[in-house]
């Protein structure tokens, strides 16, 4: 047999020397020890796998066995640590095989998303994020596996926009800060696109265009299904939307029958019998589901069996509601119009500035 450490003849039924087994356990110590001291400084894994050649040479230790010392040592400090940060941003340099092992491990992933969550956090505090400091944060957080970067980057958005609308439309400054906080953090229209909050950040703008007097030209309605007046633009368009219309039917009612009396044999005559008469009844037509298009002078709710117009100095009410609005029309019987699948914020702040 040969023995597992040297290789050399360790005899007939023994896998091992016994010299060997205790430099190589002697050995495995005093790696550790090696590790757990280059920690404390400014560690570079090359230096250290370099430093720690020797000690392996002396007792027959593998590389993968290496890695796992220098694994269990370096998470074994994680999880002491106050501040992880620093080993967390060593752990990011690694080579990829022995970088893949931290990834994989639970504890790491653990320790790894509350340090980037707590460094972006405070990163974000600041209403112009300092890009360095940005960049160093998102580099670890990639290359240590995070992959909910965007997701705080669009909560973070979300906040912004929120804490700006509280008191109305946002203002220039604070269109420039946002700006530049997305410029920043280099995350894709297409990603915060997706975000309501987002969406009420480019509708602010859109009303601020207006109420200055300005051609809003904040999104780009490709392929319009109508044609325009005369100094009419569009402005908005919702996807998805259901239309309903109320109308008012009418229906028969017959009197009561009354009480037959026979006259003569064959005969009878109902007594008793009131008229009967035409009521009104209000009942619902959907419209289908279609896009409705806002522009600066009607609503258009286009599907592909119809188009339905409606110009905005005819309308003389609005209802708000959590997922649309209903609209009344002049005119002497008005039929009210709803229109489902959008929030309806936007479409209450604009309409009055249109009526204007």
């Amino acid at each position: 047999m040969k023995c597992k450490y040297c290789g050399k003849s360790a005899g007939l039924f023994s896998f091992e020397h016994k010299e060997c087994k205790e430099a190589h356990d002697n050995s495995m110590e005093e790696l550790r020890r090696q590790i757990n001291n280059s920690l404390r400084g400014r560690p570079n894994y090359a230096e250290i796998y370099s430093h720690a050649s020797t000690t392996m040479n002396a007792g027959h230790i593998k590389p993968d066995e290496f890695d796992d010392i220098f694994y269990t040592v370096v998470m074994s400090e994680m999880l002491k640590s106050q501040e992880p940060y620093s080993l967390l941003t060593f752990v990011s340099t690694l080579p990829t095989p022995l970088l893949n092992k931290f990834k994989k491990a639970y504890s790491f992933i653990s320790i790894r998303d509350k340090v980037v969550c707590s460094k972006i956090g405070d990163a974000f505090k600041a209403s112009d994020i300092d890009k360095d400091i940005y960049s160093e944060i998102r580099g670890i957080a990639e290359s240590t596996g995070f992959t909910k970067l965007n997701e705080l980057i669009v909560n973070e958005i979300d906040r912004r926009v929120d804490t700006y609308l509280e008191d109305g439309i946002i203002e220039p400054q604070e269109e420039e800060s946002l700006k530049n906080f997305i410029e920043c953090t280099g995350i894709s229209v297409e990603e915060i696109s997706k975000s309501p909050a987002y969406e009420h950040y480019i509708q602010s703008l859109v009303l601020r265009d207006i109420q200055e007097g300005k051609m809003p030209s904040r999104v780009a309605i490709a392929s319009l299904p109508i044609l325009l007046a005369k100094k009419e633009y569009p402005i908005w368009a919702y996807t998805n939307v259901k239309g309903y219309e109320r109308k008012t039917g009418k229906e028969y009612v017959g009197g009561s029958r009354g009480v037959g009396v026979r006259l003569c044999k064959g005969v009878y005559y109902r007594t008793g019998a009131s008229k009967g008469h035409s009521v009104d009844y209000q009942y619902t037509q959907p419209l289908g589901s279609g896009t409705l298009i806002i522009t600066n002078k009607a609503l258009y709710f286009v599907n592909q069996v119809n188009t339905v117009k409606v110009l905005i100095s005819k309308i003389v009410s609005v209802e708000p509601f959590s997922d649309g609005i209903g609209i009344v029309k002049d005119g002497a019987r008005p039929r009210p119009i709803y229109y489902e699948g959008f929030d309806s914020w936007f479409m209450m702040n604009l309409l009055p500035l249109l009526t204007d």
